[in-house]
């Protein structure tokens, strides 16, 4: 009797709080199989961490045992060891600021990151890399043209955050100059529509007025998408107006919205019979997907090893394709 182990896996973002995953799963096609025979003389299986990181627990297969072993030959196959996932948190640092070209580079300084877990901080001073009369931006964690410089106080470590930049720092010369920024966001892909709308503005004159921009009729601030990928709105200079001042300049920087693909796991990937008989033939079985929160079809996935005629426990390897919404692959379905 082959008795499957996977050790359990907890998924947490990083909160300052400890986290712990403990124990693992047992299983077995066999009809007399009890997952309460089980025993384990290793000690306890279980591991915990506060800080952001991969945290394991590796099970030795060789400390595993079956209280009915004098009535049953049991191998035990590990599908995967007791693992605590801590992710990154997310720290937000934005900034808009006009300057007036004088050949210096800028900065903008004493911005203070949002996101960060109870009294931890996060600051951070920008510096643009010239003086040349430009626009410098950053959205997401691209690289930028600028230089950051972070402060972690109060607790905060580098390690425990992914710093998410919203930047445009403008440099502009005499004339009226408008930044438009179109807003950006990033989710991960679940079969369902997303859309990102709208946009920022911001000027280097007195009196600017928002609602005094029009977008040329037939252009919006808008993009939608389902698969993975990334979907820019489109937006140009040539599509903005300013009542009032027809000699304004427009810096525009496209709206995106990206959808990242999904990470494949265990439970989306069964087989309808996993127990043959031999018969000479090659035996290929059906391999089933499935995802509540997606949708997953025979084009997002890549099987090899589903296949066999000799008597003997088969693995089959399901890999994500490059071309689908999803990614990664699972190992030891059988």
């Amino acid at each position: 009797m082959t008795v499957d182990v996977s050790g359990n896996v907890v998924d947490a973002i990083y909160d300052g709080a400890s986290h712990s995953v403990s124990g693992a799963t047992y299983s077995s096609s066999a009809k007399y199989f009890e997952s309460s025979y089980v025993n384990y003389s290793g000690g306890t299986i279980s591991t915990s961490a506060t800080d952001a990181g991969t945290y394991t627990y590796t099970i030795d297969v060789a400390k595993l045992g079956y209280s009915d072993s004098d009535n049953v030959d049991v191998t035990f196959n590990k599908l995967n060891d007791t693992t605590l996932n801590i992710a990154k948190a997310n720290a937000l640092i934005t900034a808009s600021e006009g300057f007036k070209y004088d050949g210096e580079a800028k900065t903008v300084s004493g911005i203070i990151a949002t996101g960060t877990v109870g009294a931890e901080q996060i600051s951070a001073n920008l510096t643009t890399n010239s003086g040349v009369a430009n626009v410098f931006t950053q959205a997401g964690t691209t690289d930028a043209t600028f230089t950051p410089a972070l402060t972690y106080e109060s607790g905060a470590k580098a390690e425990n955050y992914n710093i998410i930049y919203n930047v445009v720092i403008s440099i502009t010369n005499s004339e009226d100059t408008i930044t438009i920024v179109g807003n950006n966001d990033t989710v991960t892909f679940d079969g369902q529509q997303h859309s990102v709308t709208g946009y920022t503005a911001t000027a280097t004159f007195d009196g600017f007025d928002e609602s005094k921009i029009h977008l040329q009729t037939g252009i919006s601030a808008y993009v939608v998408g389902i698969n993975a990928g990334t979907y820019q709105m489109g937006l140009s200079s040539d599509y903005f107006t300013y009542d009032g001042n027809s000699s304004v300049t427009f810096k525009v920087i496209d709206g995106t919205l990206t959808i990242n693909k999904k990470a494949l796991t265990r439970d989306m990937v069964t087989m309808n019979t996993t127990d043959f008989t031999y018969s000479g033939n090659t035996i290929t079985p059906d391999v089933v997907y499935k995802d509540n929160n997606g949708s997953l079809t025979n084009d997002d996935f890549e099987v090899t090893g589903a296949s066999g005629t000799n008597s003997g426990t088969y693995s089959i390897t399901v890999t994500a394709t490059n071309s689908g919404n999803y990614t990664g692959s699972i190992t030891g379905i059988n």
